[in-house]
């Protein structure tokens, strides 16, 4: 079974091309949660500024979806034992502030 499983695993590996080269380095747990906090905060700014009725609900989508990953990437940092101040720290060495 283990084959079979191998096998196929190969195979959609093939078939299916992977979203980012392999030579390219995956981003780190700091990385993602900042980069999900700023989506979140960019899903609200774009909640707070639609004017066209038809776009509320998307916009409510985009806030609720930004803000499961940005609370399921903060728990998976506590987890690791990744405190705020490392989070603080990170935020504010890539954009030079006091990380708000």
């Amino acid at each position: 079974m283990k084959s079979v499983a191998g096998f196929i695993f190969n195979l959609s590996s093939h078939i299916v091309p992977s979203e980012r080269p392999v030579d390219q380095p995956q981003p780190n747990l700091l990385e993602l949660v900042d980069m999900a906090r700023e989506e979140w905060l960019a899903a609200k700014t774009y909640f707070e500024n639609v004017s066209d009725p038809e776009l509320v609900d998307h916009a409510i989508y985009a806030v609720e979806a930004a803000e499961k990953k940005y609370m399921y990437l903060l728990k998976q940092a506590k987890a690791q034992n990744i405190t705020l101040h490392a989070l603080q720290e990170g935020n504010g060495n890539r954009r030079g502030n006091s990380g708000n």
